[in-house]
Protein backbone atom coordinates (compact mmCIF):
# COMPACT_ATOMS: atom_id res chain seq x y z
CA UNK A 1 0.00 0.00 0.00
CA UNK A 2 1.52 3.25 -0.85
CA UNK A 3 2.16 5.60 1.95
CA UNK A 4 0.47 8.82 0.13
CA UNK A 5 -2.82 7.06 0.41
CA UNK A 6 -2.79 6.82 4.07
CA UNK A 7 -1.60 9.90 4.69
CA UNK A 8 -4.41 11.24 2.25
CA UNK A 9 -6.91 9.21 3.40
CA UNK A 10 -8.27 10.18 6.67
CA UNK A 11 -12.18 8.83 6.90
CA UNK A 12 -11.38 5.94 9.05
CA UNK A 13 -8.52 7.00 10.75
CA UNK A 14 -10.09 9.75 11.93
CA UNK A 15 -13.21 7.68 13.42
CA UNK A 16 -10.61 5.21 14.86
CA UNK A 17 -8.41 8.44 16.63
CA UNK A 18 -11.93 9.62 17.93
CA UNK A 19 -12.46 5.73 19.50
CA UNK A 20 -8.63 5.32 20.61
CA UNK A 21 -8.80 8.46 22.68
CA UNK A 22 -11.47 7.16 24.63
CA UNK A 23 -9.45 3.65 24.98
CA UNK A 24 -6.34 5.30 25.39
CA UNK A 25 -5.53 3.83 29.08
CA UNK A 26 -7.26 0.70 30.94
CA UNK A 27 -10.59 2.15 30.58
CA UNK A 28 -13.60 1.64 32.86
CA UNK A 29 -17.04 2.09 31.20
CA UNK A 30 -18.44 4.01 34.15
CA UNK A 31 -15.64 6.67 33.54
CA UNK A 32 -15.63 6.71 29.67
CA UNK A 33 -18.00 9.49 27.28
CA UNK A 34 -21.11 8.37 28.08
CA UNK A 35 -21.84 8.71 23.70
CA UNK A 36 -22.89 4.63 22.07
CA UNK A 37 -20.02 4.18 20.01
CA UNK A 38 -17.69 4.41 22.91
CA UNK A 39 -19.97 2.33 25.13
CA UNK A 40 -20.23 -0.31 22.20
CA UNK A 41 -16.11 -0.21 21.61
CA UNK A 42 -15.71 -0.76 25.39
CA UNK A 43 -17.86 -3.57 25.52
CA UNK A 44 -16.74 -5.32 22.13
CA UNK A 45 -13.35 -5.16 23.23
CA UNK A 46 -13.45 -6.32 27.15
CA UNK A 47 -13.00 -9.80 26.96
CA UNK A 48 -12.55 -10.50 30.55
CA UNK A 49 -16.59 -8.45 31.05
CA UNK A 50 -14.49 -6.50 34.29
CA UNK A 51 -15.94 -3.10 32.71
CA UNK A 52 -12.38 -1.76 31.71
CA UNK A 53 -10.01 -2.30 28.63
CA UNK A 54 -6.64 -3.61 29.89
CA UNK A 55 -3.14 -3.58 27.92
CA UNK A 56 -4.00 -6.56 26.31
CA UNK A 57 -7.50 -5.97 25.03
CA UNK A 58 -6.13 -2.32 24.02
CA UNK A 59 -3.83 -4.14 21.88
CA UNK A 60 -6.31 -6.16 19.88
CA UNK A 61 -8.30 -3.47 19.94
CA UNK A 62 -5.82 -1.39 18.00
CA UNK A 63 -4.85 -4.42 15.73
CA UNK A 64 -8.55 -4.64 14.94
CA UNK A 65 -8.42 -1.00 14.03
CA UNK A 66 -5.58 -0.89 11.99
CA UNK A 67 -6.76 -4.08 10.05
CA UNK A 68 -9.98 -2.01 9.24
CA UNK A 69 -8.34 1.01 8.08
CA UNK A 70 -6.03 -1.03 5.64
CA UNK A 71 -9.00 -3.11 4.39
CA UNK A 72 -10.76 0.56 3.90
CA UNK A 73 -8.18 2.39 2.30
CA UNK A 74 -7.36 -0.58 0.02
CA UNK A 75 -11.09 -0.81 -0.88
CA UNK A 76 -10.97 3.09 -1.93
CA UNK A 77 -7.69 2.50 -3.64
CA UNK A 78 -8.90 -0.27 -5.69
CA UNK A 79 -12.10 1.97 -5.97
CA UNK A 80 -10.77 5.31 -6.97
CA UNK A 81 -7.46 4.80 -8.57
CA UNK A 82 -8.20 5.28 -11.81
CA UNK A 83 -4.86 5.13 -13.25
CA UNK A 84 -3.66 2.26 -11.05
CA UNK A 85 -0.64 3.71 -10.23
CA UNK A 86 -0.97 2.22 -6.44
CA UNK A 87 -1.74 5.82 -5.43
CA UNK A 88 -4.52 8.70 -5.77
CA UNK A 89 -3.69 11.82 -7.67
CA UNK A 90 -5.42 15.07 -7.29
CA UNK A 91 -8.55 13.89 -9.83
CA UNK A 92 -9.27 10.58 -7.83
CA UNK A 93 -9.22 11.98 -4.16
CA UNK A 94 -11.66 15.01 -5.41
CA UNK A 95 -13.75 12.07 -7.15
CA UNK A 96 -13.57 10.63 -3.76
CA UNK A 97 -14.53 13.41 -2.07
CA UNK A 98 -17.26 13.82 -3.91
CA UNK A 99 -18.91 10.45 -3.25
CA UNK A 100 -18.05 10.53 0.28
CA UNK A 101 -19.99 13.39 0.36
CA UNK A 102 -22.83 12.40 -1.46
CA UNK A 103 -22.88 9.01 0.92
CA UNK A 104 -23.12 11.61 3.52
CA UNK A 105 -25.94 13.69 2.44
CA UNK A 106 -27.95 10.58 1.53
CA UNK A 107 -27.06 8.95 5.17
CA UNK A 108 -28.33 12.78 6.63
CA UNK A 109 -31.34 12.59 4.22
CA UNK A 110 -32.08 9.17 5.03
CA UNK A 111 -31.46 9.37 8.82
CA UNK A 112 -34.21 11.97 8.73
CA UNK A 113 -36.65 10.71 6.76
CA UNK A 114 -36.66 7.67 9.50
CA UNK A 115 -37.43 9.60 11.93
CA UNK A 116 -40.19 11.61 10.47
CA UNK A 117 -41.36 8.06 9.48
CA UNK A 118 -41.38 7.38 13.30
CA UNK A 119 -42.76 10.50 14.32
CA UNK A 120 -46.65 9.66 14.23
CA UNK A 121 -47.63 12.65 16.03
CA UNK A 122 -45.56 14.99 13.98
CA UNK A 123 -44.31 17.10 17.03
CA UNK A 124 -40.32 16.79 16.12
CA UNK A 125 -40.32 14.28 18.93
CA UNK A 126 -40.02 10.20 19.31
CA UNK A 127 -41.85 9.86 22.72
CA UNK A 128 -42.05 6.05 24.59
CA UNK A 129 -45.05 4.74 22.14
CA UNK A 130 -43.67 5.99 18.83
CA UNK A 131 -40.60 3.99 19.85
CA UNK A 132 -42.36 0.97 20.97
CA UNK A 133 -44.47 0.95 17.63
CA UNK A 134 -41.18 1.26 15.99
CA UNK A 135 -39.63 -1.68 17.72
CA UNK A 136 -42.60 -3.96 17.29
CA UNK A 137 -43.02 -3.25 13.52
CA UNK A 138 -38.95 -4.15 13.00
CA UNK A 139 -40.11 -7.40 15.30
CA UNK A 140 -42.60 -8.46 13.12
CA UNK A 141 -40.86 -7.70 9.65
CA UNK A 142 -37.56 -9.82 11.48
CA UNK A 143 -40.11 -12.62 12.18
CA UNK A 144 -41.62 -12.89 8.50
CA UNK A 145 -38.45 -14.50 8.17
CA UNK A 146 -39.22 -17.35 9.79
CA UNK A 147 -41.02 -19.00 6.98
CA UNK A 148 -41.53 -22.44 8.84
CA UNK A 149 -43.26 -20.24 11.51
CA UNK A 150 -41.58 -22.30 14.14
CA UNK A 151 -40.82 -19.26 16.25
CA UNK A 152 -37.31 -18.65 15.43
CA UNK A 153 -35.25 -17.78 12.32
CA UNK A 154 -32.67 -20.77 11.28
CA UNK A 155 -29.46 -20.32 9.00
CA UNK A 156 -31.66 -20.94 5.88
CA UNK A 157 -34.20 -18.48 6.84
CA UNK A 158 -31.80 -15.56 7.28
CA UNK A 159 -28.98 -16.69 4.26
CA UNK A 160 -32.94 -16.16 1.90
CA UNK A 161 -32.93 -13.13 3.17
CA UNK A 162 -31.83 -11.20 0.06
CA UNK A 163 -30.62 -8.08 1.71
CA UNK A 164 -27.61 -10.29 2.73
CA UNK A 165 -26.93 -11.91 -0.52
CA UNK A 166 -23.82 -10.89 -1.64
Amino acid sequence: MKKSLVSQWSIVTAMVAGLVVVCHHSVQAEDSPSDPKSQRLIKRFDTNKDGKLDAKELEVMKAKMAEMRKEHQEKMLEKFDKNKDGKLDDQEKAEMQKARQAWQEQRTENREKVFERLDLNKDGKLDEAELKKAQEQRLDKAMSLDTNKDGKIDKKEWEAWKPHKE
